[in-house]
């Protein structure tokens, strides 16, 4: 599959009339189909069964008409959210130099976090980033400073110096979701400043492998496109529960895949989020070895030892260079992807046993991680 991310490059926004049109039926289409099995309490709380209650009157001529009681009840739950948190919501434009000339590179979205300014987004938002501009829905514009990236986990954050305190969002439990759950993206697709698009939670613990790493992810149904990169996905109850990510565009035959995105489940990028903001950086376990993937008769064979880090963990649990690790903390090991979301899991001084191969002979040991 080819994965595609959100962030819009200036000058590619051929067939945005299309893909407008085809939005707005998507989100009525899913409005009024959704609409119909829930129903919501005024404080936009959790779904529940819908009462029992004396039927609608049935049309009459020249009022064919009806619209429910929880139809009007849905409907005013998406306006709340949007009017809760448009003001939360910002459009990230970075300028980059292109050709010699310092100009607009691209846009995307990302969301207030705190009252002085701090704003999550994704990490390829920044990628050639020379100067950043935050635009509120106020139309006020910031420059803003790059605080932390991440590549491992797509996660950044940005800041800008408001005059005065701002509006952030509420952040939700992704680790409470459930599939069928509505998913809500605001964002600035195509160019579409603070759009908002709706839809459902497709997927949990999704592994996506994009750009050498692998991500854990949220899947979503909900319409998303080039600008939405960095933008808030909230609940029902206007939380955030994600950060929109990436979305699927063909699969492998070439044909297009519809309704497949991906966002960075909040609990983890607020995790990362505040490692940047306290340390710039963030801390994981590592073996300390420089590693590439082992191929065999073009078949990912396992992830072999370039190099190793003087008095690091590898090196200290006797592993050589050219050893291939196969197994890791009991998890089969083919491609560096692997290794890498096992050692996710683990903490610095966590002690696992590597399964390795040594000029054919399958090996052991125990390494204590390290950190990087």
């Amino acid at each position: 599959m080819r994965e595609e991310y959100f962030d819009s490059a200036y000058g590619k926004r051929k067939g945005v009339g299309a893909v407008a049109f085809v939005l707005t039926i998507i989100i009525v289409m899913l409005v009024s189909v959704f609409a119909s099995y829930l129903y919501f309490d005024k404080h936009l709380g959790n779904s529940a069964e819908v009462p029992t209650s004396t039927p609608e009157p049935a049309p009459t001529p020249g009022n064919t008409t009806v619209i429910t009681t929880d139809v009007k009840d849905t409907e005013r739950a998406f306006v709340s959210i949007y009017e809760d948190n448009c003001e939360s919501v910002v459009k990230i434009t970075v300028y980059a130099t292109v050709n010699g000339t310092k100009q607009k590179y691209s846009s995307a979205s990302g969301f207030i976090t705190s009252t002085d300014g701090y704003i999550y987004t994704n990490n390829h938002v920044l990628t050639n980033a020379e100067d950043i501009e935050v635009t509120l829905y106020s139309g006020k514009t910031y420059t803003a400073k790059e605080i932390g990236r991440d590549d491992r986990t797509e996660v950044a954050v940005i800041k800008i110096e408001p005059e005065a305190k701002l509006k952030p969002v509420k952040l939700g439990d992704s680790n409470s979701l459930k599939v069928g759950q509505y998913a809500i993206a605001i964002g600035n697709p195509l160019g579409y400043e603070f759009s908002m698009s709706v839809g459902t939670v497709s997927g949990l613990h999704r592994m996506v492998d994009s750009s050498n790493y692998r991500y854990e992810m949220i899947q979503i149904d909900t319409p998303i496109n080039s600008g939405n990169s960095g933008g808030p996905l909230f609940n029902l109850n206007g939380e955030v529960i994600g950060i929109n990510t990436l979305k699927e565009v063909t699969a492998g035959t070439n044909a297009t895949v519809e309704g497949m995105g991906f966002a960075i489940p909040i609990n983890i990028a607020k995790n990362i989020a505040e490692q940047l903001i306290s340390n710039g950086k963030v801390s994981r376990a590592a073996i300390n070895a420089t590693v590439g993937n082992k191929i065999e008769n073009n078949t990912y064979a396992g992830v072999y030892i370039a190099e190793l880090t003087p008095g690091g963990a590898a090196e200290q649990a006797g592993l050589k260079v050219n050893d291939v690790i196969v197994s890791f903390n009991g998890q089969e090991i083919t491609v560096l992807n692997d290794i890498m979301e096992q050692l996710d899991k683990c903490a610095p001084g966590d002690k696992v046993q590597i399964v390795f191969k040594r000029d054919g002979k399958e090996m052991s040991a125990y390494i204590t991680l390290g950190i990087t």
